[in-house]
């Protein structure tokens, strides 16, 4: 069985898209009994996984956007799931996981705090007015990275490289009352915004549909599109490139969006011209006043917004951050074994090297060379020049 499962160079990806389609959609309606065999069949195929550092690296990303975007049938399973993966692979494998679902529970009670906070306050305000559910993630924790879309949609006080969003005043006044909130709860911490990760619930009018008025859910960007609407004159216009100057959204996720509300027939809030499904530069905006939908709630999804097997450029990505944690794995476990036994010779060094990762990843023999002779560089090691074979000692 483990010939077959390591014989596919994408096994790691795949077991874990497994996992995450039966988290969103295959446990639904299902027995107690049927959930548990599928959880115990996930786990008999990743007990003969060779890469089981990759496996965690699309767990944590695919796991991810199930708890950000609410994806998940049950967080119990999901934890049941963490739960079975300490047994079988330790503690170490599961200490970032279970660090997502503490996060979740601590933003939750944030968010409490802060409501009864804008309760207490005496004077009408946008914060009263607007609901604000908030998740603080710690960013060593979190792959961040599995929401972005060739940008970073994160952005922070002075730029510092990243897109500074520009919010409606009231949106803007929100998000200011909940940061001095924060930094009255929390000296000294700072927070970055992660826009390309939040939904918004809005409010929409439609003269002409049967609802006179509809609960739409959609992403930050798309509340940020519609609303610049609100602002404009009936029956105005708005190029791409003018939607793009008055609310910064980075071009990729702003067509994204423009995508979902312009030409996705269910959630055609806005008319393109020219119609057409890419959206192109010059192409123009308004307002869709004759909007119909016979249901009041509206879900705007966002193209490609779900897990999916990765293309060759993400997949490019993905192996050279496993590659940098391979290698920062097989350094530490040479320096531990080089701090225990002091000296020893070079075909033993890589023998407990390969067994003490082998739990993890099967290493590669040239890595641990590398890894060594830069270990002997910033002079953790020395070769011992006297000894019958090649040999190292560790420097204290």
């Amino acid at each position: 069985m483990a010939d077959v499962i390591n014989a596919f160079s994408r096994g790691s990806e795949y077991i874990s898209l497994f996992i995450d389609d039966n988290m969103k959609r295959g446990i639904k309606d299902k027995s107690e009994a049927e959930v548990d065999a599928t959880l115990e069949k996930s786990i008999l195929v990743l007990r003969y996984l060779s890469d089981k550092d990759i496996f965690e690296t699309y767990y944590k990303k695919h796991l991810c956007k199930r708890l950000l975007l609410k994806k998940s049938q049950s967080v119990e399973v999901e934890k049941q799931m963490i739960s079975r993966m300490k047994i079988e692979l330790g503690n170490s494998f599961t200490l970032k996981l279970e660090a997502m679902f503490k996060d979740m529970t601590l933003s939750e009670e944030l968010s409490n705090g802060y409501r009864n906070h804008v309760a207490g306050m005496n004077e009408s305000s946008d914060a009263k007015r607007a609901e604000l559910s908030i998740k603080v993630l710690t960013s060593m924790t979190w792959p961040l990275e599995a929401f972005r879309s060739g940008t970073d949609g994160g952005e922070q006080e002075g730029g510092g490289g990243r897109t500074q969003i520009i919010y409606p005043a009231s949106i803007l006044r929100v998000k200011e009352g909940f940061e001095r909130f924060y930094s009255q709860k929390y000296s000294g911490r700072k927070l970055t915004w992660q826009n390309n990760m939040g939904d918004a619930d809005l409010k929409a009018r439609f003269p002409n549909s049967r609802h006179a008025v509809h609960d739409v859910n959609c992403s930050t960007y798309a509340m940020l599109i519609l609303l610049l609407f609100n602002e404009l004159p009936t029956n105005a216009t708005a190029t791409l490139e003018e939607i793009e100057a008055r609310t910064n959204i980075p071009l990729d996720d702003l067509k994204r969006n423009l995508q979902s509300l312009a030409v996705a027939p269910k959630t055609r809030f806005l008319i393109k011209e020219p119609m057409s499904r890419d959206i192109n530069a010059g192409d123009r905006f308004k307002w869709n006043s004759e909007y119909n939908s016979k249901f009041l709630r509206i879900k705007v999804g966002v193209v490609s917004a779900g897990n999916k097997v990765e293309g060759d450029r993400e997949r490019k990505e993905t192996e050279k951050k496993n590659n940098d944690s391979r290698g920062f794995a097989i350094e530490a476990a040479v320096v531990r074994i080089m701090k225990q036994r002091k000296e020893l010779a070079h075909a033993q060094l890589l023998t407990e090297t390969i067994t003490q990762l082998t739990h993890q990843f099967r290493p590669d023999v040239n890595m641990i060379k590398k890894r060594v002779e830069s270990l002997i560089e910033r002079e953790y090691l020395e070769r011992v020049e006297e000894a019958p074979v090649p040999s190292y000692r560790y420097l204290a």
